[in-house]
């Protein structure tokens, strides 16, 4: 079991490890995703458990009163999420991991609040690793359900984790989590599969086979009318409910002053003349129907019919009953509903309750809390790839699997050209296809079936943007996952440093003494700058009352007095990640890369060089 477990957990790392917080919001209104209680609570007790240390992807309003709960991108605790529940919200509009529109890597604020800190997840988080090692670390607690009777392993409930069409056996434990990520395609007939409605309907009856096995009967059957206005002085010439077919006459409009007969009109109306009268106009049914009058109209109805016969093997129960109304969708019998057919009847919403309630339910079964979003995080992953169905004028070829991102990018070049964009359907994909479907070759080539990723990559010129942790790791690069607060800390640590390392005539006794009224412009007495002030104010760049720091403000080498004069500069945040995006960007010539990167790491590890200015990378 354990073996078991960690082979699962890497593969759900190789799917997951591009997964890293990169920009605080995606969008400014992203779709929310609805949270409801599990399907096996009925009295949504436990719906905090699913929505606290989430955003709220809307307004969220006690539906008795009124009264607003939580407002949009508002962090929901642990006590908001019991005031939700106990308001009887019955579903929660969150934001999340599967409705985030971030194209690399996932926002703050779809992510929320990381379980480990309690806080707002910081930028830089690898909460791909993070997901993946929170749903396989808890494998190994996970039943097989093997029994044993008098030393002797039995058959009984023992799961085997087979692959591929023709897998007749249910799966629990830890087996059926490896099929929910893999997205193993089973036989359709299977008796472990569940039925499953593809229409609207009403079930007709629920019957036993001569299998043992159970048939129910949906029809759907839909009204649709046709109705034609009446003008004025019309005559209608047929009866409710009389049978009518395409092209009978309903009602015609007479002109009294006119001859009936061997007039013009005739032809043009039907050769229709009634009472001597002339027909100007004669209305007719354009399809088979009953009749039905209105005050002013006249409506042909008729039906449409639909029927489906679904056989529910004898290992499974009918969860419906004759008479009940049913929907696209709906689960017809017991067993495991096949993930592409979910998919294909229910919508990508409907696929995600699914999945993440199966998983779950293997989890919560066994005493393992684990929160939603990390399973969102790897059916993100999951579905991140289109295929093409119609190429329309952008450079893709139908039957192409891209990434949806990249889609949404050639569709919106293509209308701003005025051209026809491609149309596309989602893919499902299991965490070890999805793996060798990922943009960096290395990824690939170190996960399985190296050979043919390296001489696809060859021959297709393939390039590697290393915009994930292991292909950084392979050629032993800096990964793209480095916390904020420990980017602050460094500088911070950096510049205390690069303080010490002054002269002490220049730097420290007018300082700290405050002999040298270096604030006395500012309106800040020398008396009150003590060393808080000094390690807020040198490393923010700012002084008390948000004055600037004018010392600070030439940076290394521009000849002022105070602080510039030794020649260092103090680098934002944001141009600290600029300085790293640019380092770990590929270019044409290695040798570029090999001295930006060795430039860039020389900055950010020793930041108060003297007379560097010339190899900091341009901003």
């Amino acid at each position: 079991r354990t073996a078991t477990s960690g082979y699962t957990t890497r593969r759900l790392v190789d799917v997951a490890q591009e997964v890293i917080v990169r920009e605080y919001d995606c969008g400014e209104y992203v779709e929310p995703y609805w949270v409801q209680p599990y399907r096996d609570d009925q009295d949504g007790s436990a719906i905090d458990e699913r929505i606290k240390g989430r955003l709220a992807g809307d307004v969220i309003a006690d539906p008795r009163s009124g009264e607003i709960i939580a407002d949009r991108n508002e962090m929901i605790t642990d006590e908001l999420a019991v005031a939700i529940r106990e308001a009887g919200v019955g579903s929660v509009p969150v934001r999340s991991p599967l409705t985030c529109q971030a194209r690399r890597g996932i926002c703050q604020l779809c992510y929320g609040r990381l379980p480990a800190t309690g806080r707002l997840v910081e930028i830089g988080q690898a909460v791909g690793v993070i997901a993946a090692q929170s749903i396989g670390e808890p494998g190994t607690q996970l039943t097989l359900r093997t029994f044993h009777f008098g030393g002797v392993a039995g058959r009984g409930g023992e799961i085997v984790a087979s692959r591929g069409r023709g897998n007749e056996e249910a799966k629990t434990g830890l087996p059926r989590v490896e099929q929910l990520f893999e997205a193993y395609v089973v036989n359709p007939n299977a008796p472990i599969v569940g039925r499953m409605a593809h229409i609207d309907g009403i079930v007709e009856s629920v019957e036993r086979a001569d299998d043992g096995g159970w048939q129910i009967r949906i029809v759907n059957s839909e009204e649709e009318s046709n109705e034609y206005p009446l003008p004025a002085g019309a005559l209608r010439l047929v009866q409710p409910g009389e049978a009518v077919n395409e092209g009978t006459v309903l009602a015609v409009t007479l002109d009294a002053n006119a001859p009936a007969a061997g007039s013009e009109g005739d032809s043009e109306a039907g050769g229709l003349a009634l009472a001597g009268a002339r027909v100007v106009d004669a209305i007719r049914a354009g399809n088979v129907g009953e009749v039905e009058i209105g005050a002013d109209s006249i409506s042909v109805v008729w039906r449409e019919y639909e029927s489906r016969v679904y056989d529910v093997p004898a290992q499974q129960e009918p969860l419906v009953e004759p008479g009940q109304e049913v929907m696209a969708g709906q689960e017809l019998s017991t067993g495991q509903l096949p993930l592409p057919e979910v998919l294909d009847i229910r919508g990508q919403d409907g696929l995600h309750r699914y999945f993440i309630e199966e998983v779950q339910e293997v989890y919560r079964s066994q005493g393992v809390s684990i929160h939603d979003k990390h399973i969102e995080v790897i059916l993100r992953q999951m579905l991140r790839r289109v295929e093409i169905v119609q190429a329309g004028d952008t450079e893709f070829i139908a039957g192409d699997v891209v990434d949806k991102f990249r889609f949404q990018e050639q569709n919106e070049r293509a209308l701003a050209a005025g051209g026809e964009p491609a149309t596309a359907k989602t893919m499902l994909l299991g965490v070890s296809k999805a793996s060798l479907n990922t943009d960096s070759f290395l990824s690939k080539a170190s996960f399985q079936e190296t050979t043919r990723v390296l001489t696809m990559a060859a021959v297709a010129s393939d390039r590697d943007r290393l915009r994930g942790l292991k292909e950084n790791v392979i050629i032993g690069r800096l990964i793209p996952a480095r916390l904020q607060s420990l980017l602050d800390a460094e500088n911070a640590l950096a510049m205390r440093d690069g303080l010490d390392d002054y002269d002490d005539d220049f730097m420290t006794p007018d300082w700290l003494s405050g002999e040298r009224e270096v604030f006395a412009g500012l309106g800040v007495p020398a008396a009150e700058v003590g060393e808080d002030v000094i390690d807020s104010g040198i490393i923010s760049g700012e002084l008390p009352g948000g004055a600037a720091l004018a010392a600070f403000g030439g940076g290394a080498g521009d000849g002022g007095e105070g602080f510039g004069a030794p020649g260092f500069q103090v680098r934002t945040a944001e141009e600290e990640d600029e300085l790293l995006r640019r380092a770990q960007s590929l270019t044409e010539s290695e040798s570029e890369v090999d001295l930006e990167v060795a430039a860039t790491a020389s900055r950010i590890f020793s930041p108060f060089e003297d007379d560097d200015e010339d190899d900091i990378p341009a901003l």
